[in-house]
C-alpha cells in the first residue's frame, strides 16, 4: 500500500466516525431536549418550595428581631431614657432588616412612628410624641407579637 492509499483510507474512516456521531446526536437531540424540559419544570417546582421556606423563615426573623429593637424602646421609654440618638439608632436598625411582603405595612407604620417621635425630639412638640404613641399603640394591637 502506498502512503496516497493510506491516507485515503484514513479520510474515509475519519468521515464514517464523524457521520456516525453526527447521527448519534441527531437521535440523541429530541431525548435530551425533553429531559432538559422536565428538568426546567422540577427546578421552578424547587425554587418555588425554596422561595415558601425563605418567606417562613425571613417572617419568623423579622419577628423576631423587630421584637428584640422594639423592647430595647419600649424598655428606654418607661425608663425615661429615650433621646435623639436612641431613636435614630433603633429607627436604623428597623431600616436594615429584610421584610417581606407580609409585614411591609407594620414595618412602615413602624418607621413612621419612631420618625414621629424622631421630629418631637428635633422640635419639641408634644403633638408628634402624642401620635408616636398612638400609632405605637395600634400597631401593637394589631401586632401583639411586637411587645
Amino acid at each position: 500500500m502506498n502512503n496516497m492509499t493510506k491516507k485515503i483510507i484514513i479520510l474515509i474512516l475519519l468521515i464514517l466516525i464523524l457521520g456516525a456521531l453526527l447521527v448519534f446526536f441527531i437521535f440523541n437531540e429530541k431525548k435530551i431536549s425533553r429531559d432538559i424540559n422536565n428538568n426546567e419544570v422540577n427546578s421552578d417546582n424547587v425554587i418555588k418550595k425554596i422561595e415558601v421556606v425563605d418567606k417562613e423563615k425571613l417572617d419568623s426573623e423579622y419577628k423576631e428581631k423587630v421584637k428584640i429593637i422594639m423592647s430595647e424602646y419600649f424598655d428606654l421609654e418607661s425608663k425615661n431614657l429615650l433621646n435623639l440618638e436612641k431613636i435614630n439608632e433603633i429607627s436604623n436598625k428597623l431600616l436594615d432588616l429584610k421584610v417581606s411582603s407580609e409585614f411591609k405595612e407594620v414595618h412602615v407604620n413602624l418607621i413612621l412612628a419612631l420618625t414621629k417621635m424622631r421630629m418631637f425630639y428635633e422640635k419639641g412638640d408634644d403633638n408628634y410624641k402624642k401620635t408616636s404613641q398612638e400609632l405605637i399603640e395600634k400597631i401593637i394591637k394589631e401586632y401583639s407579637w411586637i411587645k
